[in-house]
């Protein structure tokens, strides 16, 4: 994958509602993090986008009581929040599920 090659993106998400204080939505949001270059004004520095060609954003959102995959997601993620609320360390636990 290239800078240049043109990017199809589709991600399933859950359906609950989440509020954010964003100023803009999910899918602004990854456009402008992907295809747009960002200034960081902490740092004084403009990150370029990391490609320069917009296919398409597919987001779909799925009631993780029709999609296993979401439920195990769902599973999943609560699972790491909580232990990182309690200040465990996650190591082991990252390694053995994503040893790459």
């Amino acid at each position: 994958m290239s800078k240049e090659d043109i990017l199809n993106i589709f991600l399933n998400l859950d359906n609950i509602s989440t509020k954010t204080s964003g100023k803009y939505t999910l899918e602004e949001s990854i456009i402008r993090e992907l295809f747009w270059e960002v200034y960081n004004s902490d740092c004084d520095i403009t990150i370029p986008p990391f490609f320069k060609n917009i296919g398409s954003l597919t987001l779909s959102y799925l009631d993780s009581k029709y999609s296993p995959l979401i439920r195990m997601v769902d599973v999943l993620s609560n699972y790491i929040y909580v232990n990182i609320k309690k200040g465990n360390k996650l190591d082991e636990f990252l390694k053995f599920y994503f040893p790459f």
